[in-house]
């Protein structure tokens, strides 16, 4: 597959920025911008990897989950998973996701879960 220049310089733009404000973020503690921007950029990275999968860097925030590991937290087994909740950023996302959570707990379709 043919790598276009413009969707590249562009990839790559994306994936400085979102390392930029990872950075901030996570080791200054100094979030640039708020989540709801941070998350567009990242739904942006992702679209460029599904239309041109030969760009997907090792260091794509779509290919690691959080920061870095810090080497003075220990491990821990969890009795119950810690699950993702993933990004809802709408009306139709919110109903999936409660879809998703009602099947996980084994309960009926018409099930009405009240979040807090």
């Amino acid at each position: 597959m043919t790598i276009i220049p413009a969707a590249a310089e562009r990839y790559a733009h994306l994936i400085a920025k979102v390392q930029t404000y990872d950075y901030h973020y996570y080791v200054l503690d100094n979030p640039l911008v708020p989540d709801a921007d941070y998350d567009a950029l990242v739904r942006d990275i992702r679209a460029l990897e599904a239309e041109h999968p030969e760009l997907t860097a090792p260091d794509s925030p779509s290919q690691r989950v959080g920061g870095g590991l810090l080497a003075h937290f220990e491990s821990v087994a969890h009795a119950i998973p810690m699950l993702s909740l993933d990004n809802v950023f709408s009306e139709a996302e919110l109903g999936e996701f409660n879809q998703r959570i009602i099947e996980r707990l084994g309960l009926p379709a018409e099930a009405n879960i009240t979040y807090v």
